[in-house]
């Protein structure tokens, strides 16, 4: 897999907005698809960008607003891919 970089480098404030508008998301299953995700997180807001860590059981999901980057941590804490329940923080 190759690694996704920027062309340029973001201006501090364009990290922070990217931060703010993006959540980990911990302990997916070994089975996961980026269909599934995509479907599962695309449900409380647009979905920007989708980014699998290097462990795989990771990901980093961008959203389109901070009210959707809220809403994700509040339902989507704790539920359930597949069998197992996933953690979810703020980037």
């Amino acid at each position: 897999m190759e690694k996704e970089r920027r062309l340029h480098q973001l201006p501090e404030k364009d990290i922070k907005d990217v931060m703010s508008h993006t959540v980990l998301v911990e302990n997916l299953p070994e089975d996961h698809s980026t269909e599934n995700i995509q479907h599962i997180f695309g449900g409380v807001g647009a979905v920007l960008k989708l980014i699998f860590l290097s462990v795989q059981l990771h990901a980093l999901v961008e959203y389109d607003t901070v009210e959707a980057v809220q809403k994700a941590v509040g339902t989507l804490n704790n539920e359930k891919i597949g069998e197992v329940a996933c953690g979810l923080s703020l980037f």
